[in-house]
């Protein structure tokens, strides 16, 4: 008996345990990674359809004030145009004004409402 050589139960209980406990922790960070990767998604996916609404204003909707609304797929979006009023006016252009066009989407994830805003100024001509 001397002569053989192997584990005892105890150091394979604790080999497994050890092993049990890094499958876990390994598990978890790449579900949270996973978990992320989700959430950057549909981030870029709302950017791109801010961004894509941004572009509609003042080629197919006029560029003037009031707000446009709609939906795709599970985001809502919601164009605002509204007058932007500068600490000091623009002596050299009086033919024209800012305007301030935002756009809102918004969308729910993991129960929870989520939501990306993009707001930019417009010249537009004064009416």
């Amino acid at each position: 008996m001397k002569t053989e050589r192997g584990f005892t139960l105890l150091e394979v209980m604790v080999a497994f345990t050890l092993m049990a406990l890094s499958a876990a922790v390994l598990l978890q960070a790449f579900g949270g990674g996973v978990h992320l990767l989700g959430n950057a998604t549909s981030q870029s996916r709302a950017a791109s359809l801010a961004r894509s609404q941004l572009a509609r204003v003042g080629r197919e909707w006029p560029l003037e004030e009031g707000e446009h609304q709609g939906r795709w797929r599970r985001y809502r979006w919601q164009v605002s145009v509204t007058p932007y009023q500068p600490d000091e006016p623009l002596p050299e252009h009086p033919t024209l004004r800012l305007l301030r066009v935002s756009v809102t989407v918004t969308w729910e994830e993991g129960g929870r409402r989520r939501q990306y805003q993009v707001t930019t100024l417009r010249l537009a001509p004064l009416s």
